[in-house]
C-alpha cells in the first residue's frame, strides 16, 4: 500500500486567528485527529494535532490520577 490509498483527500484547516474549541470542534466533526494551521495568506505553516490540545491546551492538561 502506498500513501495515496491510506490518505484522506479533501480537508478542513484553521487559521492562525482560530480558537483552539474550532479545532477541536472541526476535529471532533471531522472524525478526524490533525488539522493543517494556514497563515493569512493560507499556506500551511503547521499542524494542530488533537494530541496538542490534549497535552498543552487543556485546562487540565495534567497526569491521570493512579486507580
Amino acid at each position: 500500500m502506498v500513501v495515496v490509498e491510506a490518505m484522506t483527500r479533501g480537508y478542513q484547516q484553521v487559521k492562525t486567528t482560530d480558537s483552539i474549541r474550532t479545532a477541536a470542534q472541526l476535529m471532533r466533526e471531522q472524525d478526524i485527529g490533525m488539522l493543517p494551521v494556514v497563515d493569512e495568506h493560507d499556506e500551511i505553516i503547521g499542524t494542530v494535532t488533537d494530541r496538542d490540545i490534549t497535552t498543552r491546551a487543556s485546562p487540565r492538561a495534567a497526569p491521570p490520577a493512579p486507580a
